[in-house]
């Protein structure tokens, strides 16, 4: 006698399951298994002194920026002024246009504390203006 085939007539077997691999989150800032740095963080490390580096030339940039500012603005100011000293050996606008210039220098509004660029820009706008006031030297 042969013996009955039970595997065919019994439940299927599960497959076996595989163990999962947990996922062990490490600080960014660990050193990897072989106990060098990640290429990221020495990618990062580059970055942020290239950033650094490009940050102080931009401050002396605007130093720069600041200064040229300063002297072009500065003389038409001083050029203005010229018009207004006594014996300059030119003649003095008249009282219409000097009333004018005191007006536009009485009503700018500047708040010099705050180091704002559109003070700067109200500045020159002021500048330019009183300039445009004067008439034309002969």
């Amino acid at each position: 006698m042969s013996e009955p085939d039970t595997t065919a007539t019994s439940a299927p077997q599960k497959a076996e399951r595989k163990e999962k691999k947990r996922f062990q989150s490490k600080s960014p800032h660990a050193p990897s298994a072989n106990g060098t740095t990640p290429p990221r963080k020495k990618k990062r490390e580059e970055q942020a002194e290239a950033v650094a580096s490009e940050l102080t030339q931009l401050r002396s940039t605007m130093d720069e920026l600041l200064e040229h500012y300063k002297l072009r603005v500065g003389g038409e100011i001083a050029e203005l002024s010229e018009h207004f000293k006594a014996n300059n050996g030119t003649q003095l606008p008249s009282a219409k246009v000097t009333s004018a210039m005191l007006q536009e220098l009485n009503d700018s509004p500047f708040k010099t504390r705050k180091g704002r660029g559109k003070d700067l820009a109200r500045l020159q706008h002021l500048v330019r203006r009183l300039g445009e006031l004067l008439p034309p030297e002969d």
